[in-house]
């Protein structure tokens, strides 16, 4: 058994973490990496190599920030007799609530005799961001039970539910919310990258704009969504519009879309149909191809003669079964059009 306890240690350095590195004895270190120090009852310092606790994520922290560390086995261990140890780091203290920084660098930047680590200082200042370089990323609104996973730069997965209106405990900051539905419980998972940062935002909270947002994915179980699409109108055969749609769905919104399949098809089924809005036309897919099989159906009477017409040995004369049709095609795909 291992006893260890959890310290806060000073990131030092980080440039194991992105590439092959090995440690002084020729030993690989894993991605992820870091160097860290701690102090020692603030008398001197310490300082090692720690590795990622977990092999299946990778959040490195920056130069400055400080880490929880404890230790545990190390991959070097061959029998329970030894128990050699390794340092391993979890998550990055939350200092100053910033998303894109927590620095205190130089808290435990001393040697065994009390005085500065000259060498550490070095290493800080070559790795400090100037102050003005900052940027003052908003926090996501939780609501209760919420589990959100935000990263430095402005992207967020949010896990969440209908489960959020106050009460005599729970107060929320930002109660505009996008969503609302029936069912405190009812899941809904929302994908954002580039946050819409403005002004009125900046040091509070921060909510969901699928207007000003770079791009998202909604993944929704009986929500009603507040989203407007770049088309007014969507379809002709009464489609419940977005606003209004309380079932699953899954909403993605960008600059542009691009769906690629390398090796075979890409495969649109609606069990309704299918609908494509243009600035121009709002066509249903299946109606669209409707009226295209009536069209041919016009053609192929008039080529095979089953619709027959009269010509003279002047102009020819009009064909009214073809030109009856085929006003009733122009009729209906007049009412597709925006």
């Amino acid at each position: 058994m291992i006893l260890s306890k959890i310290l806060t240690a000073e990131v030092i350095d980080t440039k194991f973490a992105y590439q092959e590195s090995v440690d002084e004895l020729d030993r690989p270190l894993p991605q992820g990496t870091i160097k860290v120090r701690w102090s020692i009852k603030g008398t001197r310092s310490l300082s090692d190599y720690a590795y990622p606790l977990s092999p299946y994520e990778t959040e490195i922290p920056k130069i400055g920030e400080m880490v929880t560390l404890f230790k545990s086995i190390s991959p070097n261990t061959t029998t329970p007799a030894t128990e050699p140890t390794k340092y391993y780091y979890l998550r990055t203290v939350n200092l100053h609530n910033n998303i894109f920084e927590n620095k205190l660098p130089g808290l435990y930047n001393v040697e065994s005799t009390g005085k500065p680590d000259v060498q550490n200082q070095t290493i800080q200042k070559d790795n400090e961001i100037e102050e003005d370089t900052f940027e003052i990323m908003p926090k996501a609104q939780p609501y209760e039970g919420d589990k959100h996973i935000q990263s430095r730069f402005g992207s967020l997965i949010r896990f969440t539910s209908n489960n959020t209106e106050e009460n005599e405990l729970i107060k929320y900051d930002r109660k505009n919310k996008l969503w609302e539905g029936p069912n405190d419980f009812s899941p809904l998972i929302m994908i954002t990258n580039g946050l819409n940062k403005d002004d009125s935002a900046l040091e509070k909270y921060i909510l969901e704009d699928p207007a000003k947002d770079k791009s998202l994915i909604y993944l929704t179980s009986n929500q009603k969504i507040k989203f407007d699409t770049s088309q007014r109108r969507i379809g002709i055969n009464n489609i419940t519009p977005i606003q209004n749609f309380n079932e699953s769905q899954i909403i993605f919104s960008a600059d542009r879309l691009l769906l690629n399949s390398k090796t075979d098809y890409i495969i649109l089924s609606g069990k309704k149909s299918v609908n494509i809005a243009t600035p121009k036309w709002r066509m249903d897919m299946n109606d669209f191809f409707t009226l295209f099989e009536s069209f041919l159906n016009e053609l192929q009477k008039t080529a095979s003669g089953q619709s027959p017409y009269l010509t003279g040995w002047g102009p020819t004369y009009s064909n009214p079964s073809l030109l009856a049709g085929i006003a009733a095609i122009k009729t209906k795909l007049s009412s597709m059009k925006q």
